[in-house]
C-alpha cells in the first residue's frame, strides 16, 4: 500500500514543480538608477574676485586631493568665465587667500583673516547650505524639487549626508590646544571609506547607516523577526524611498501599492 502511494506522490511533486515555476513570486528589487545627475554651470561675477583652485591647494592640500577624485572636479567649464573647483561651493576666494598669506603661519592674524574674509565653509543653516548646493543642481529628476521634501522641511541639508571632500580633523595634541586656526588647516582624507564615498553619491556613511543617524526607530524596527533584508543589504532605502523629493506618502518613489508589487509580484 505504501509503495503504491509513493509511486502516486512523485508524479504529483514533479507537476507542482513544473507548475510553481511559471507562477509569479517574491523578487529583489531592481538597482535603482538614483536621481540624474545634471547640472548647470556658473559665471565668475566679477571675475577679479575668483583666484583659482590652484591657489587653494597650497593651504588645502587633503581637501584638495579628495575634491580631485571626485566628479566635481571633472567638470569642464564651456569657456574661461566660467567657474570650477572649490570655488564653485565655496564662493570667490581671492581676498581670503591672499589675507591668510599675508598672516605668514601667524595664528591670530589667520583668525582675524578668516573673520574677515570668509568663504562660504557650509557652517550656516540648513536652508541656505542647500541653497549652495541647488544653485547648479537645479535640472535633475528630484534634486530640483529637494526644497519640498520632508528632509528640507525637517532641517536637513545636502552636506549633512554627502560630502565634497571626505577628509577628518586630526588634533594636533603637541602644540596644546588646537586653536581654531589650526583646527581649520589640520586635515587628513578619510581613506578607510574612500572607495565606498566616490561609488555611492559621496555619501558620509554607508546606507543604511546614513538613514539610521536620524531614523533611529526605523533602525530598531529592523531587529524584529519579520522585516525587509535591508540590515544584511539585500536591500536599500532608497529602492522604497526618495531621499530628495517625493510627494507620495512617506516619500515613497512610487504611490502606495506601486512600489511594494516591485517586489512582491506575488
Amino acid at each position: 500500500m505504501f509503495r503504491l502511494k509513493a509511486r502516486w506522490l512523485l508524479p504529483s511533486f514533479l507537476f507542482c514543480l513544473v507548475l510553481s515555476r511559471d507562477l509569479p513570486a517574491q523578487k529583489l528589487p531592481e538597482a535603482s538608477s538614483g536621481p540624474s545627475v545634471s547640472w548647470q554651470y556658473l559665471a565668475a561675477s566679477p571675475p577679479g574676485d575668483y583666484t583659482g583652485p590652484e591657489r587653494c591647494r597650497s593651504c588645502h592640500k587633503p581637501e584638495f586631493a579628495e575634491f580631485n577624485k571626485t566628479v566635481h572636479a571633472r567638470l569642464a567649464a564651456p569657456g574661461k568665465d566660467y567657474i570650477t573647483g572649490c570655488e564653485v561651493c565655496h564662493g570667490p576666494g581671492k581676498a581670503h587667500s591672499g589675507a591668510v598669506e599675508a598672516a605668514r603661519g601667524d595664528d591670530q592674524k589667520i583668525a582675524a583673516a578668516l573673520k574677515q574674509f570668509p568663504i562660504f565653509a557650509f557652517r550656516a543653516n540648513p536652508q541656505e547650505n542647500a541653497a549652495r548646493c541647488l544653485t547648479c543642481h537645479i535640472t535633475s529628476n528630484q534634486q530640483d524639487s529637494f526644497a519640498h521634501s520632508e528632509h528640507a522641511a525637517h532641517g536637513l541639508s545636502c552636506n549633512q549626508c554627502h560630502a565634497t571632500h571626505l577628509v577628518d580633523e586630526i588634533k594636533d595634541q603637541s602644540k596644546g590646544g588646537l586653536t581654531y586656526p589650526q583646527a581649520y588647516f589640520f586635515q587628513v582624507p578619510k581613506l578607510a571609506d574612500e572607495v565606498r564615498w566616490l561609488h555611492n553619491s559621496l555619501l558620509k556613511r554607508s546606507e543604511p547607516e546614513a538613514c539610521y543617524t536620524c531614523h533611529r526607530t526605523i533602525e530598531a524596527q529592523f531587529a524584529l523577526p519579520v522585516h525587509h533584508r535591508v540590515p544584511e543589504g539585500l536591500m536599500k532605502c532608497p529602492d522604497c524611498h526618495s531621499p530628495h523629493s517625493s510627494l507620495n506618502r512617506a516619500s515613497l518613489n512610487k504611490p502606495y501599492w506601486e512600489t511594494c508589487v516591485k517586489c512582491h509580484v506575488e
